[in-house]
């Protein structure tokens, strides 16, 4: 952390800092937490049957195959935004628009 010479600012600082980390720990448990609940929210929106009508083999390829169309659809272009972008926009940028959506 760089320290600054009024207390004011040092403040300001760290309140950024801690508003960051809550701020990625909240993004860590929307993401981590999609891994549970995604074979629930993809038989809701109807992108696979209700598991009752599947063996375990198909509903595994079944939750797989969603999980790639999303990947394909957001994680892929979104690294290939960034590699492209990276030296152009910057790091610190690029993570502001990724913490803000």
């Amino acid at each position: 952390m760089h320290l600054v010479c009024s207390q004011g600012s040092f403040f300001v600082a760290m309140d950024f800092t801690a508003w960051d980390n809550n701020t990625w720990f909240l993004l860590d448990i929307a993401f981590y937490s999609q891994n549970l609940f995604q074979k629930d929210i993809f038989s809701a929106i109807g992108w696979i049957p209700p598991a009752k009508t599947m063996n375990a083999i198909e509903e595994v390829y079944r939750i797989a195959r969603a999980q790639t169309l999303i990947a394909l659809c957001s994680t892929v272009p979104g690294y290939w935004f960034t590699v492209a972008f990276i030296d152009k926009i910057g790091r610190f940028a690029i993570q502001l628009m990724v913490s803000s959506s």
